[in-house]
């Protein structure tokens, strides 16, 4: 065990060591840093989020105006320590769906050592910002090493390989350090994964690990849109100890009313800003309503769908409550945290 622990923190400082000289010696601006940095600076000197009316091009979504404010709210201190609102370049965007581009909208601007340096200013703001996301990963290391320690007890070097591949993986460390939300995404990703993995293995849990699994679920989609995925594993975490643990369902269905509750919130933010309930994705109210109007599958089958589906869905709720303890049902919880935790390693980063 000791020695389990002395690799995960040797993991980690070599982790910190790569993503902090990845972070300094790269030229900044790369992608869409420049977007996510003005937008930043918006918020810090406006004190308000930006909208689709303060970019008259109507190129807010391509400038990630409309990302969700969680990122740039933890982001601002940063900014405003600082700024020193010298002009950004805009760095280079990538050509294939981007929102609101049309044909080749990349800037090549290539970044020289005079600009990079010294360390103050817009340039210390924008390195400082990397180095969170450093921090930010690393975080994700150590919760996806958790995570396989409680899905796996009896084989602590998986849980290890787990976190290393995490680390190292040469496409997510390059996405995550630049500026951008991901990497505080998956540091949610992880907390959260890691949370329902205690929360289904344990036969009794606390309402501390019931409230932290309602709180990063919310806060999963305030930062980017897979987060709403996040959210859906969360309420599907709590169905379990809803069902087994009576004297916590009172805060469980606390929860997932206040879950329900920010769902609307959320909506009606982006109505008022964005003009749709999606967001920056309002180019899909006009597909979903277009799926709509073409469905023509007769009720009849329908009926029989939702019937069948209510069907088995009771089933399973009527052996887990029977059985909720036994050797199988257990199993099979492990089996499907295990494959989110597997999937969380190569599909990172959205």
């Amino acid at each position: 065990m000791k020695r389990q622990k002395q690799g995960l923190w040797l993991l980690l400082l070599i982790h910190i060591v790569i993503g902090t000289s990845y972070a300094i010696l790269t030229p900044l601006w790369q992608g869409h840093e420049a977007d996510y940095y003005n937008v930043i600076r918006f918020l810090v000197t406006e004190q308000r989020f930006p909208t689709p009316a303060d970019y008259p091009n109507g190129d807010a979504d391509i400038r990630q105006a409309t990302q969700p404010p969680l990122y740039f709210l933890i982001a601002a201190p940063i900014v405003a320590l600082f700024d020193d609102a010298q002009p950004v370049p805009y760095g280079l965007h990538p050509l294939p769906l981007c929102i609101g581009g049309e044909g080749d909208n990349s800037t090549p601007y290539i970044t020289s050592k005079a600009y990079n340096s010294p360390f103050q200013g817009s340039v210390g703001a924008a390195y400082s910002l990397r180095l969170l996301n450093v921090l930010l990963t690393a975080t994700a290391v150590y919760f996806t090493y958790k995570t396989g320690r409680n899905l796996f007890a009896n084989q602590p070097t998986t849980a290890l390989i787990g976190a290393a591949i995490l680390a190292f993986e040469p496409v997510t460390l390059q996405s995550v350090i630049v500026i951008s939300n991901d990497a505080l995404l998956l540091a949610a990703c992880s907390a959260i994964l890691f949370l329902c993995a205690r929360l289904l293995m344990r036969e009794q849990v606390s309402r501390g690990d019931i409230i932290t699994v309602i709180a990063l679920g919310i806060s999963a989609p305030l930062i980017k849109l897979p987060g709403w995925a996040v959210l859906l594993l969360s309420l599907a975490a709590l169905t379990y100890p809803l069902i087994s643990q009576p004297k916590n369902r009172r805060i469980l269905l606390f929860g997932v009313g206040l879950i329900a509750l920010l769902t609307v919130v959320i909506g009606l933010f982006n109505y008022q800003n964005y003009g749709s309930v999606l967001g920056r994705y309002s180019v899909l109210d006009s597909f979903a309503l277009s799926l709509i109007q073409q469905f023509d599958v007769p009720w009849v089958i329908i009926r029989g769908v939702i019937e069948q589906t209510a069907s088995d869905f009771s089933s399973a709720l009527a052996l887990v409550q029977h059985c909720h303890s036994s050797t199988l049902v257990r199993h099979s919880l492990r089996c499907t945290t295990s494959y989110w935790f597997c999937a969380l390693l190569p599909h990172s980063v959205d």
